[in-house]
């Protein structure tokens, strides 16, 4: 990935068009670069997850964030209630741990003297266990997944890929991650990503960009690789080293970053 896109480079929109949509008239945007940001290690049964970002407190106690020190092979770890709702029963086929929220914010400079904060970016950082059956394909039980949270919301403008084919696969520093994109079409779409890490536990990355363009629209691919700029410099500043490498230390800490590839597309 370009340089470019991992520092604060101020695009600029000179006139905007109040006919169309504010992201559809960008080339790109700008956001604080997560290379300069503190950033959190987390083992996770000796895999080392390291990320850059600020992590949301959990203001009322019901994330149930997972621990620097975390064992995802145990039940145990999974929360089964948020509060008192409860997130997965007994027989269930998947149970998530939230590692994280990191939120930052995009921007775009108008004019001379103008910048526009046009969009709140949410990246949701957790650990599925799958509990496949005999018939279960880890695609057919990420997607099961997502239609199980349209089915739950009801909503009449939510989306969800109908087949497993709709999951695309892409490769993210020489790891492969499987894509979903599902959402709101009146609010947010959520870009979906799962990095298998056995063929029972996989780390999932959520982005969230919030309301980046207007109700029931079909943004361009130009929009589509604008908002997505964030989130590769995101994942250009996310680490995932297995049990048998050398680790980061623990916590949140300040280490030198890993270098990013750049075999990737949006």
């Amino acid at each position: 990935m370009s340089k470019e896109y991992r520092v604060k480079k101020a695009y600029k929109i000179d006139v905007v068009d109040p006919d169309q949509p504010l992201l559809e008239q960008m080339d790109g945007c700008f956001w604080p670069p997560f290379e300069d940001e503190v950033h959190s290690s987390y083992d996770l049964s000796g895999w080392n997850l390291r990320f850059f970002g600020d992590c949301q407190d959990d203001e009322y106690g019901l994330l149930n964030y997972a621990s620097y020190h975390t064992d995802i092979y145990k039940t145990e770890s999974y929360p089964q209630y948020r509060g008192k709702r409860k997130q997965w029963e007994e027989d269930t086929r998947y149970m998530w741990l939230r590692i994280a929220d990191i939120v930052t914010n995009a921007h775009v400079d108008i004019g001379d003297d103008s910048t526009c904060c046009f969009s709140t970016l949410n990246f949701d950082i957790r650990i599925y266990k799958f509990i496949p059956r005999v018939t279960d394909s880890i695609k057919s039980l990420i997607l099961a997944m997502h239609q199980e949270t349209q089915e739950q919301l009801n909503y009449d403008t939510w989306f969800c890929p109908e087949s497993v084919d709709e999951i695309t696969s892409t490769t993210i520093k020489q790891r492969e991650w499987l894509r979903i994109i599902d959402g709101n079409r009146e609010h947010n779409w959520n870009f979906n990503f799962y990095h298998m890490l056995d063929e029972h536990h996989a780390l999932s990355i959520c982005y969230e960009p919030s309301e980046v363009w207007p109700p029931m629209h079909e943004p361009s691919e130009k929009a589509l690789k604008v908002i997505m700029m964030p989130f590769w410099d995101f994942m250009d500043n996310l680490s995932l080293t297995p049990p048998s490498q050398e680790r980061f230390e623990i916590g949140r800490s300040e280490t030198e970053k890993e270098q990013a590839s750049d075999d990737f597309s949006w």
